[in-house]
């Protein structure tokens, strides 16, 4: 079975973008199924920045699409549409390991600020600021117009503490993106704490 949030749904405009969605969450099941730590999507195969955040694509996803015969640009122009929406300003990139997301927000923020421990799991080239984010949070308050945390929050062992921390960085009017795994194996032990349904975030 394959499951689509339903926050990107409202997005979809053509079959491309459809078997775009659908790519990519096949692929991430084949990567994590395969046992591939890394079990994220790079968007496509292309260089992102000639600077920094030089990232691939991720073939699978794209060789699926080429193979059924939908164009696998959809992989940018779907994730385009929602960052547009939820990223905006700057951006604050919290856990953001080797930030594979960074080809979703970079069309769509001033400046983005990527934060990690210095013992992540993920080498990151790409840091500007080494920091415990089971933490206070080294940044002053409203200073930032979006965040984007992606499966951080089963790393922490406090949850609410860092959400609490995010909502005092958010200014207001802006947007917090984050995720948590509900069904996934343990990782990067010993630091792999909790599972957290959708009766959490509500």
């Amino acid at each position: 079975a394959i499951w689509v949030k339903p926050c990107i749904i409202p997005y979809i405009d053509s079959d491309d973008e459809l078997a775009a969605v659908l790519s990519h969450e096949i692929a991430h099941g084949v990567d994590t199924y395969e046992g591939i730590f890394r079990g994220y999507i790079s968007i496509l195969n292309y260089w992102v920045s000639p600077n920094k955040y030089d990232l691939k694509a991720d073939k699978l996803a794209v060789d699926y699409m080429v193979n059924a015969g939908y164009k696998p640009l959809a992989l940018i122009t779907i994730m385009n549409k929602i960052g547009k929406k939820y990223f905006k300003g700057k951006l604050l990139d919290l856990g953001c390991g080797n930030v594979p997301y960074y080809a979703w927000y970079k069309d769509s923020v001033e400046d983005n600020i990527c934060v990690d421990w210095a013992d992540t799991y993920h080498k990151n080239d790409y840091l500007d600021v080494v920091h415990d984010i089971s933490q206070d949070l080294p940044f002053k308050d409203e200073e930032f117009d979006s965040i984007l945390s992606s499966a951080v929050l089963e790393h922490i062992y406090d949850p609410q503490h860092m959400i609490k921390e995010c909502y005092r960085v958010l200014k207001k009017g802006g947007y917090l993106t984050i995720s948590s795994n509900l069904s996934y194996w343990e990782h990067e032990a010993p630091y792999d704490y909790l599972r957290h349904t959708q009766y959490f975030f509500k």
